[in-house]
Formats: structure tokens, sequence, C-alpha cells
């Protein structure tokens, strides 16, 4: 009596025949549980009358594996669904191949919403695999560490409960975890992008101070940002007619709009976003439209990344925007990344009279962030509290976790260090 046992509840599924019909739910199980490398003995599933002629019934149904079961009912009213899936681990250790029918049966019903819970059975599996132990639910679940190192010796980790999806892409490896503290969390290549429960710290400060500071901004641009967060921040102001998003990796976008609603709240079906899977720096070449602010929502600058981080590409960018417009990059870490926030600033300051850089804490990227606003007309800095919080709320501004008119001002306070660090 060793193994693995999955308990799931599943929210806000996407419309599905799974959902209301058990022959393709029986189908699915099956084909998912071959996949997985288990072995199906038996099978019975049900087809549920609905309440009424409008509404489809649902299914339940149970495989019996040479492994042990899995149960599945769903519920099309509700657009839920539950399952509960045990292996035994009594000639080899099967937890994976519970895991992968888990995620199979997660990316069929796409939930919006999931409630999981992994109990090991069995008194061994206890003493062999990592736990995380809540004294005050006395439940005992799998940790997982999300290590991500900021320098080679110190770094940031986040504990998970569940890996979500794995995607190789041809540019990198994309992940989605479930985790106590930030919800759900995207890394790319072992590095935190965003997640569900402070994805503000970083979307509002990338968005909203070029935004504000720019009296009209109707067209705009963001290289990157496939999660889709400040596109969903950028589109509250009312005046933008035309926004651009050039993401390099299509299943950043596909990923984010699976398991990460939370993050972009359904941005991507807004008919001001116009998406392209490109590369940025070919985009900016053949794009036909100017813009009153650019922004780029970019991974490090390693790799891919690297080229646009340049004197060139800023310059580029510039011969994109309209007069009085502005461009809005992240910097990195004062305190980790010091040479590369330094190199920024100097490579922007080639290129724009008004560079104004900025600061906050970012919890998944456990340290205090840098971003920046180049522009040769507008300066973030002689915006006051006062006129911000005025054209908040003339523009009707939605809902905000961070920002406003006194943070304005305050991200824009350095420290002595950074200071000497921008005039070096």
């Amino acid at each position: 009596m060793r193994g693995l046992h999955i308990f799931a509840d599943f929210y806000e599924c996407a419309p599905s025949e799974m959902l209301v019909s058990a022959i393709v739910l029986r189908s699915h199980c099956i084909a998912a549980a071959n996949a997985a490398g288990l072995t199906v003995l038996g099978e019975h599933f049900y087809q549920f009358d609905g309440v009424n002629a409008s509404q489809a019934g649902g299914a339940t149904g149970a495989l019996v594996l040479a492994e042990s079961h899995l149960a599945i009912h769903t519920w099309p009213e509700r657009s839920s669904a539950t399952i509960d899936i045990y292996v035994c681990n009594v000639t080899a250790d099967n937890s994976e191949k519970a895991e992968s029918l888990y995620r199979a049966i997660v990316e069929a019903l796409q939930p919006g919403d999931v409630l999981v819970e992994r109990v090991w059975r069995g008194r061994d599996s206890l003493l062999q695999r990592p736990l995380q132990l809540n004294i005050g639910l006395m439940d005992i679940t799998p940790n997982i560490r999300l290590d991500e190192a900021l320098t080679a010796t110190a770094g940031v980790y986040f504990d998970a409960t569940t890996l979500l999806a794995r995607v190789e892409s041809p540019y990198q490896t994309i992940e989605i975890y479930d985790t106590p503290d930030v919800g759900r969390l995207m890394r790319i290549d072992g590095v935190n992008m965003t997640s569900e429960r402070d994805e503000f710290f970083y979307h509002e400060n990338l968005i909203h101070p070029a935004a504000i500071a720019h009296p009209t901004p109707k067209t705009a641009l963001i290289i990157g940002g496939g999660d889709g967060g400040a596109a969903e921040e950028l589109l509250k102001h009312p005046s933008i007619t035309h926004c651009d998003l050039c993401e390099l990796d299509g299943e950043v976008i596909t990923l984010a709009k699976q398991y990460l609603q939370a993050v972009h709240h359904g941005v991507f079906g807004d008919p001001r976003l116009h998406v392209s899977i490109d590369d940025g720096v070919r985009f900016l070449q053949y794009s036909t439209i100017n813009y009153d602010l650019i922004y780029l929502d970019l991974t490090d600058p390693v790799g891919e990344a690297a080229a646009l981080y340049t004197v060139d590409f800023y310059a580029d960018c510039k011969t994109k925007l309209n007069h009085g417009g502005a461009l809005t990059i992240h910097l990195g870490s004062p305190f980790m990344h010091p040479e590369r926030v330094s190199a920024a600033i100097g490579n922007l300051g080639a290129v724009f009279q008004h560079v104004t850089p900025y600061f906050g804490h970012i919890p998944i990227y456990g340290a205090t962030w840098g971003f920046a606003v180049a522009s040769d007309l507008i300066d973030i800095a002689a915006i006051d509290a006062t006129t911000v919080n005025t054209r908040l709320a003339s523009r009707n501004i939605g809902k905000r976790h961070f920002y406003n008119g006194e943070m304005h001002v305050a991200i824009q306070a350095l420290p002595e260090h950074v200071k000497t660090l921008l005039t070096d």
C-alpha cells in the first residue's frame, strides 16, 4: 500500500464534450491512461440526463487500473469536474504516471481554477518523499522547491505543490506551477516571470508612469509580454485605440491563456489588441505604425533577448515613436545586477533626452527592481501626485493594487547607492 493519491476539483472549465458526453469522457480517460503508461483492466461510464431540455447532463466514470484507479465526475451546469487518481508503487515508482494522467485531464478540461491535493499513501512512502507539513491543517503535501539564481551565490525560491504544465518550445522551457504563496507562477528557463498574486507590482509599475505622463496615448507597442499582464494594464487607458503585442514565443501566450487568467483577465479578446508572433527587432523594421508608447517587457538580456537591450535597438524604437512618445523598459536589480542597470541607463541616455529610472520591490524576483521611461519630450519626474491622481480619475483607470499619484512620485526617489551607480 504505497503510492500517490491525487484529488482535484476543477472549476470554470472550458466548454467541452468531456463535460457532457460519457462516450467522449471514456475515450479521453482511456487514451490518457494508456499514454501515461498505466494499464487499464476495466471501465464503466454513465451518462446522466439533463435537468431540462436546454441543459445537457453530466457524466461519471471509473477506470480500474493494474496500478489502482481513476474516477471522474462532471457537472456541466457548473462547468466543474472532480477527479480521483491513485497509483500504487508495489513494483515500481508510478507517481510520474499519475502526474501525467492528471496533466492530460487538466489540459483537456482547461479549468480556470483548480483545488488539488496529493497524499502519499503508505508509511514508507512518507519517509521517501520531500514533504511540507502544515501543522494547522495536519495535511501532508509534496514540496517542489523552485530555486532561481539571481547571482552565482544568491537567489530566491518558492515552494510549489503542482506542476500544471511544461512545454519545450523552440526557444525555451516554459513551466506553470501552482504555489501556496503567489498562486500560479510562470517560469521560463528556470526564471520567475509572473504570478497571479504579485503581478501587479511589475505590470502597474511598467505601464502606468509613462501612460499617465502622456496626455492622450492612442497607439502602443508591447514587445514581449506574452502573459498578457502588461496589455491588460495598458488597455485600462480608454484613449488607447490600437495596441500591438509582439511575442517571440507563441507557447507563452498559449499557456497564459490556459492557466493565467488572473494575470491577463481575458485581454486577448480585446479588439484593440493585435498579437504578432515574431522577433521584436524584425517587427519594428516592417511595422507601418508609429506609437505613442513602446514597452519592452522582456526576459533578461541573454540569448534571443540580448539584441533588444542595445543602443541600436533603442534608436530603432525611437524612429517608431510619435512626437512626444516614450519608451519604457525594465532594468533589473540595482543590488544584484548593478552593471546591467548602469549599462541600460547609459544606452538609453545615448538616444533620448529624458531618462527617468524608478524602482520597486517585485516579490517573485526576490529584489528591488528597476524600470526607466525614456523620451525626448515626456519627463515623468515633472508630473506631480495631484496631476497623476486627477488623470487616473478622469480616465476612469480601474482596479489597481499599487499605482497612484503618491507612488508615482515615491518610486522615483533614489537612495544614494543607486545615484552613485547611475552617475558612474
